[in-house]
């Protein structure tokens, strides 16, 4: 993630928008291509490794937007990527219950915002899910 290198710059409010288990940093990043098929598709050393960066993804995330008091966050554990796009208001994508469009609700309101989803595949919603 770049943005653990910019947060400290950021002298606004910031809503973190992040995929735990990223379909694009999987084989990209991490060598783990398994995740192309689904998560449900990797061996367990994968699904190891996979559930690894999830848990320092979190990590990262929470360092830096406890740095900030307006920051916020919506980390779900889904295989995708852009978590913008075509999830905004979809009903699979839920974090503790909670969607995308409803998350933005929530920061723009000045609520308590930090959603940090378990580990795969604990999130029915999307667990199985196409990327």
């Amino acid at each position: 993630m770049m943005i653990d290198y910019l947060h400290p710059f950021v002298n606004v409010d910031m809503l973190v928008i992040q995929s735990l288990y990223d379909s694009w940093v999987a084989p990209n990043i991490l060598g783990i291509g398994c995740i192309r098929a689904g998560i449900d598709t990797c061996s367990s050393v994968q699904l190891e490794a996979l559930q690894q960066h999830q848990m320092n993804t979190v990590k990262l995330i929470k360092l830096m937007v406890s740095k900030n008091c307006n920051s916020g966050t919506w980390a779900i554990s889904c295989s995708h990527h852009v978590m913008s796009v075509g999830t905004y208001s979809n009903a699979n994508y839920k974090v503790n219950g909670v969607t995308l469009q409803q998350a933005m609700i929530m920061f723009a309101n000045k609520e308590a915002c930090n959603l940090y989803d378990q580990l795969w595949p604990a999130n029915k919603g999307c667990a199985y899910l196409p990327h």
